[in-house]
């Protein structure tokens, strides 16, 4: 009996081991193909895991970025930033999301997303960052809002020409008016001259 009960527990490990390896490979090549820079951190924000976009973006190889803290990647100026961006995800309130520079561009422009991901084998809390590049994005926005201006100072500076013509119609309506009553009065007092 107990021979038999060791032996349907075995089987029960093995498929629940089967499982998890299973699930992990799926894990590993969704990390892999998803087309985004994915990275898993831990609370000082050293990289765990990078898949290949994720260290492409970095403008290095994985082996290049594991064990390395995200931050180094970054501009200086932005680090802060990011220190307080781990620091809100790790109070695990949902996702948080950022923008930073890159180090070695500073022209690059990031998105981050990121969300408390659990904990890792030495169960201390990760993180699970996407992160996207948008620097396109945010250039095509400051060309919109540069646009914007020119057309604003264009229809402003059309509408002060436009309120000057019309200012001076008025005056030119008024002067005619004028010379026509002028006129007017003039005729009357001929036609009394000739009476």
């Amino acid at each position: 009996v107990y021979q038999s009960a060791l032996e349907m527990q075995n089987e029960e490990l093995r498929c629940a081991q089967v499982e998890a390896e299973e699930s992990g490979q799926n894990y590993r090549e969704l990390y892999e193909t998803v087309p985004v820079a994915c990275y898993t951190l831990d609370a000082r924000g050293t990289v765990l895991d990078v898949n290949q976009d994720g260290a492409t973006l970095l403008h290095s190889a994985p082996r290049h970025v594991l064990g390395r803290r995200l931050s180094i990647f970054l501009c200086e100026s932005d680090r802060a930033i990011f220190t307080g961006f781990l620091r809100k995800v790790l109070k695990g309130l949902g996702q948080e999301f950022c923008t930073v520079r890159l180090a070695d561009d500073e022209t690059m422009v990031l998105a981050l997303i990121g969300s408390k991901g659990g904990l890792n084998e030495r169960k201390m809390p990760v993180v699970r960052l996407a992160v996207m590049d948008v620097t396109s994005f945010i250039r095509m926005q400051g060309a919109l809002h540069q646009a914007n201006e020119a057309l604003e100072a264009t229809v402003n500076e059309r509408t002060a020409q436009l309120s000057a013509a019309i200012a001076e119609q008025k005056r030119e309506m008024a002067e005619r008016k004028q010379r026509e009553q002028e006129l007017a009065e003039q005729r009357r007092q001929i036609g009394r001259a000739h009476v």
